[in-house]
């Protein structure tokens, strides 16, 4: 028998098994137990509390056994990320380079293939770069800012015609680079890249030139027209070049001039 308030020991001797208010017996097989006398008015809760803390199979809902008689859960799946494939685009650059930007077009908002367009300005590169081994990537030519995005049209409006990536050609040099499209594409769209002369050169400053002839320019929503310029030089090493500007342009019946 295990008197009333009395712990019983498993067969090492160390651990409590279970506490006895009233009196119960225990195996015959399990070693005579260590005893301590719990005060008769705490029995009933003394009996509650420990044989709940010791059995905790008797309480799923409110103890947590240790160790744990399940395996934890397997941990979720992890999502694999999917597979890009060919070049990122370029992130847009954040501040405007194009230094004195002006331009003018002409047969604005006729549908004939026949509008022209000059745009020039200058910029500056901070490291040396081989421009005859650069292409030059027209991202934007006239967009505007908010309204009816790109002006300049493919052939066959509203086909786009941006972005186009104009090679280097013959006579192109380090200093100086002159692309063109293939012979036969329309429009015809043509880039000078060169170092300004004078003193300033060898500061890095550019100065280049756009021209587009055959092409179909839409009129901008409104006028004057907040319209970007903006093109990519990357050469030999691979690092681009970005060139970006937005220049205000006023409308003079079928042509757009900055001012």
């Amino acid at each position: 028998q295990l008197p009333d308030g009395q712990f019983e020991f498993d067969p090492n001797n160390t651990n409590p098994l279970s506490i006895s208010c009233d009196g119960g017996t225990i195996d015959s097989k399990i070693p005579g137990a260590v005893h301590s006398v719990v005060a008769g008015v705490a029995t009933g809760v003394a009996q509650g509390l420990y044989n709940g803390l010791l059995d905790y199979h008797g309480a799923p809902h409110t103890l947590v056994p240790f160790p744990p008689n399940q395996p934890p859960p397997n941990p979720p799946p992890v999502a694999a990320c999917p597979a890009s494939f060919g070049e990122p685009p370029p992130p847009e650059p954040s501040l405007d380079n194009i230094a004195g930007l002006e331009g003018r077009a002409t047969k604005v908002g006729k549908a004939t293939n026949s509008a022209t367009l000059r745009i020039r300005g200058r910029f500056t590169v901070e490291d040396p770069l081989a421009l005859d081994q650069a292409a030059l990537t027209v991202e934007a030519l006239l967009r505007e800012v908010g309204g009816a995005n790109e002006l300049v049209q493919g052939p066959a409006a509203p086909d786009l015609l941006l972005p186009l990536s104009l090679q280097p050609r013959k006579g192109s040099g380090p200093d100086k680079g002159h692309y063109t499209t293939p012979p036969g594409d329309k429009p015809i769209v043509h880039g000078r890249v060169a170092p300004v002369e004078g003193p300033d050169a060898e500061s890095g400053l550019m100065e280049f030139s756009l021209d587009v002839k055959g092409a179909t320019i839409l009129s901008p929503s409104r006028c004057p027209a907040a319209l970007t310029t903006s093109f990519r030089l990357v050469g030999a090493a691979g690092e681009p070049v970005w060139v970006h500007g937005t220049g205000i342009w006023r409308c003079d019946g079928a042509k757009l001039e900055t001012p």
